[in-house]
C-alpha cells in the first residue's frame, strides 16, 4: 500500500492506493495517528484506489470515524 498525504489549509487529505489488510493497515495507523493529532479542520480518506479493505483496515478507520473523519 502507498499512502499519499496532501495538505490544503486546514485540511488533510490521506489518499491509499492498494490494498489495506492485515499486513498493510499497521502503516496506515501509523500516518494516521500523527495527522489527527494534529487536529485538522477536516480529514478527507480517499479510498478509491484501495480495491480491497479487511476487517483488519475496517479496525483502524472505525475509531478515526468518531473523529468526524471523512471516508
Amino acid at each position: 500500500m502507498k499512502l499519499n498525504v496532501e495538505r490544503e489549509e486546514d485540511v488533510v487529505i490521506l489518499k491509499a492506493v492498494g490494498q489495506l489488510d492485515a499486513l498493510t493497515s499497521p502503516k496506515f495507523q501509523e500516518a494516521l495517528d500523527p495527522v489527527l493529532a494534529e487536529a485538522p479542520t477536516r480529514v478527507i480518506l480517499d479510498l478509491s484506489d484501495a480495491p480491497y479493505v479487511s476487517s483488519a483496515g475496517l479496525r483502524v478507520l472505525l475509531p478515526a470515524q468518531t473523529l468526524k473523519l471523512e471516508i
